[in-house]
């Protein structure tokens, strides 16, 4: 059954993708643990205006590279700038949308 891993903190996972260069914002984030040892996460990533595609990737391979030193093998983040309609919540929450978690 997928779970949010043990010992995971949200907190040091939405701070360790803030404090990548470029990264204004964090928001619909989810971590979970697949199976025993494979963790997951998805979330939205807001980038400065100023950012090129080139940019934005670079800025997304050193957020997928700091995740794997949180045991975090598979990362699904969408990447979004500053005009991008969406929640300011962190954290997805079941009473804003079905579904989510």
């Amino acid at each position: 059954m997928e779970g949010t891993p043990k010992g995971s903190s949200l907190e040091k996972v939405m701070e360790t993708i803030h404090a990548v260069k470029g990264v204004l914002n964090v928001h619909d984030l989810h971590v979970w643990s697949i199976t025993s040892g494979k963790n997951a996460l998805s979330c939205h990533v807001v980038l400065n205006n100023q950012i090129s595609f080139l940019e934005s990737q670079v800025i997304l391979r050193e957020i997928e590279s700091k995740l794997q030193h949180q045991e975090i093998e598979h990362a699904t983040i969408q990447l979004e700038n500053e005009e991008h309609p969406h929640d300011e919540s962190a954290i997805c929450s079941t009473t804003k949308r079905e579904g989510h978690h």
